[in-house]
């Protein structure tokens, strides 16, 4: 039910919703707890498991479909997986 809920989202909102699941496989800057640490790791490979397989085709499809407009959501995705450990 969430990743049906997320690709709609990717598909009504490919730029927002991909700065959301970014912002959670980049390492944050500040430091954090213990507890935390654990739960956003868990969090991180969850989304990255989700790029890499159920929105895969549906994010290319978006960004084709976009041409030229579909570069800057392309650049932020390839800018932010460049940044995960």
């Amino acid at each position: 039910m969430v990743k049906t809920a997320l690709i709609q989202h990717l598909e009504l909102d490919s730029k927002v919703t991909l700065g959301v699941l970014c912002d959670q496989i980049v390492p944050p800057d500040d430091p954090i707890e213990d507890e935390d640490k654990l739960i956003r790791e868990r969090l991180r490979g969850l989304v990255i498991a989700f790029l890499a397989e159920e929105a895969r085709e549906p994010l290319l499809s978006r960004l084709q479909s976009q041409g030229e407009s579909g570069v800057e959501q392309e650049r932020a995705l390839i800018h932010t997986l460049l940044k995960v450990n």
